[in-house]
């Protein structure tokens, strides 16, 4: 059963992307789909007869040579069962829902099918998320997040036509080849120190605490492990390398909603996977903890002021992932109950539905992204409004933050909190702020969205059209989900052994997020005026947070601009004048067939990824001979 979920959305991707010149492109579209649905269903099957032991699926052998032996295995426990449930259901929903919504993408290539391309390119995402959920060993998990980054370039980048869909592809490519090396890099250093790629080899060698010594009193555990979590970073958009995922939001709705939702997840999964080699590098464990609540409070405080709605609720995903790594640093990985193996699937679901809620809505409204001509749509789209409160309910209540769990298990609703005061008092401060603008911020959504007055021409919002039936159903099965999640978490940290802790630690956070739900109602219904007073007397200070601190300008010219200027100079003398001029004449129509399918512009991009693994790879050999021991 594992092996036909793992590959099914494989069959499904090569179906709609070759055969789609004999079954058509409906054909294409409902094979992919339904494929991916039979995975969903089997996953639910496999989730709900799993008895709680880790177990491991031989699949075939795939590497051996001298002592590195690594086979391609389904790794399943509780929590990655979980997850596959979680992948292969949202990924099956955001198929139904992109029949709908691809109906009205035009056909920008001439004389290409595009919309075959886009089911496979989802159904590849699931499948490469599914290597990575179920990986045994590192190598399987280093393929499974490069294939992943790989596939969301190639859905931001789906509509490239648009010069900004190219730039974001462009840039998601940078970070993420960046973040990728640092995962190939720390996989070479536990392999030096453990002779070994399987997770339990791993775990059993570096349980004792012993490490080879590098430099400056640092441990190749500590150091493989900074590694790793750099890799984390870049996948699950965490501060200094978070720019890409508000860029990305470029690409059509259900793939935003699968970036938002399940890759965006991938990176805390990766440290979780590897949580026993966190638990006994405390310099990566702190990083990991300042990391995500950095990101907790700045994404948070940078959605509260953005027009554009899907940059939004890209930067809301950004800082719920920050609780997410805090919990990670803290060590709420791997304890009773595995509180972060109850969040990441709920901020899947969070995510997933809150943008196909405001897809349906955009939709609506011709595609229109601009909260300030939005407004007064629950008269036109009630269902969707209603499902739109529902999440941001969720997310208020019970969401990843966990601000309001203390309301149902004051003892453990709140270990997040009381772990973030034990270990610095400062951190807990810290997150209920975080909370706080969380909140704000999703609620800010809502209301300019569904409620008050419309704010668009009278024309165009007579002109909003309807949500086709079947976007509807996907978004319906999507908020069912969300309330059974809920019920199940709360059960689940009910049914966790309490902890005494201060009165006044419990309540801080539900007061924090409740006193946040009524500045955003007297903002945005009570004196709609007052929040462009405020815009305009701290100017300053609002595009500041508008333009997200700049980071994304300094991304751009330390991280992107050398790496196109690289990837475009090799483009010139390798593709150009070594290749090409030689072999023009073979080449010309192999050249013409390719630029029917990918921009030119990309052939400097896809060569800086080549020089980012060339030196990832240097650097790997160059480390491998320094360390390498002949005694």
């Amino acid at each position: 059963m594992e092996t036909i979920i793992l590959f099914a959305p494989l069959l499904g991707a090569l179906l709609a992307g070759l055969t789609w010149r004999v079954i058509t492109d409906a054909g294409a579209q409902w094979a992919a789909t339904g494929l991916m649905i039979f995975a969903a269903l089997l996953s639910w099957v496999l989730w709900a007869n799993f008895d709680g032991d880790m177990r491991q699926v031989y699949l075939l052998d795939w590497v051996r040579s001298g002592t590195l032996d690594a086979a391609l295995a389904v790794r399943l426990d509780a929590t990655s069962a979980l997850i596959m449930v979680i992948v292969t259901s949202i990924s099956a929903l955001a198929h139904l829902y992109a029949i709908g919504f691809m109906e009205r993408d035009k056909a920008f290539d001439e004389g290409l099918s595009f919309r075959p391309r886009f089911f496979a390119y989802l159904s590849l995402f699931t499948f490469a998320m599914l290597l990575l959920v179920t990986a045994d060993n590192m190598l399987q998990l280093v393929l499974g997040l490069n294939v992943s980054a790989a596939m969301v370039y190639l859905l931001i980048a789906f509509r490239h036509h648009y010069k900004s869909a190219n730039a974001a592809a462009i840039k998601s490519v940078v970070i993420m080849g960046l973040g990728n090396v640092g995962l190939f890099l720390g996989a070479a250093g536990l392999f030096i120190l453990t002779d070994s790629l399987a997770f339990d080899d791993i775990f059993e060698t570096v349980s004792d605490g012993t490490s080879a010594p590098l430099f400056a009193g640092l441990s190749l555990i500590e150091v493989s492990a900074t590694l790793v979590l750099v890799s984390a970073m870049a996948a699950s958009a965490q501060i200094v390398l978070h720019s890409w995922l508000p860029d990305a939001m470029e690409t059509p709705t259900p793939a935003s909603a699968l970036i938002a939702g399940i890759f965006v997840m991938s990176g805390a999964f990766v440290i979780w996977r590897l949580s026993p080699l966190f638990a006994i590098a405390p310099g990566a464990s702190g990083l990991t903890v300042g990391v995500g609540a950095a990101t907790a409070l700045l994404a948070a405080l940078f959605a509260c002021t953005q027009t554009d709605v899907k940059r939004a609720m890209a930067y809301f995903a950004s800082a719920q992932m920050g609780f997410v790594f805090v919990s990670l640093g803290l060590g709420l990985g791997q304890d009773t109950g595995d509180i972060v193996g109850m969040q990441l699937p709920l901020f899947a679901v969070v995510q997933v539905m809150l943008a196909l809620c405001l897809g349906a809505v955009m939709r609506a409204m011709d595609d229109n992204r601009d909260l300030r001509t939005f407004g007064g749509l629950r008269q036109k789209l009630p269902a969707v409004a209603l499902l739109m409160v529902l999440v941001a309910l969720v997310a208020t209540g019970f969401g990843v933050s966990q601000a309001a769990l203390g309301v149902i298990a004051p003892a453990t609703g709140q270990r997040l909190y009381i772990m973030a005061f034990a270990s610095q008092p400062v951190l807990f401060w810290i997150l209920c702020l975080a909370a706080g603008f969380g909140v704000f911020a999703i609620w800010r959504i809502v209301f300019l969205s569904v409620f008050g007055a419309s704010r668009a021409r009278q024309d165009v919002f007579d002109a909003v059209g309807k949500t086709p039936l079947i976007m509807v159903v996907a978004v319906t099965v999507m908020g069912v989900m969300l309330l059974s999640f809920v019920v199940w978490k709360v059960n689940a940290f009910a049914a966790l052994p309490g902890s005494s802790t201060p009165g006044w630690m419990s309540v801080a956070p539900p007061i924090a997020t409740g006193l946040s739900f009524l500045v955003a109602v007297w903002f945005y219904l009570l004196q709609p005026d007052l929040p462009k007073t405020l815009k305009a007397s701290l100017s300053g200070l609002h595009l500041a947070l508008q333009n997200g601190f700049y980071f994304d300008a300094l991304c751009n010219r330390v991280l992107t601009a050398p790496l196109r200027t690289l990837g475009e100079a090799f483009s010139e003398t390798g593709d150009g004048r070594v290749f090409s001029a030689p072999f023009s004449a073979l080449s010309t129509r192999l050249v013409v067939t390719y630029s029917a399918i990918i921009d030119r512009r990309f052939g400097g991009v896809l060569l800086s990824a080549g020089a980012l693994v060339f030196f990832g790879l240097l650097a790997v050999i160059s480390w491998t001979v320094i360390s390498w021991d002949p005694a």
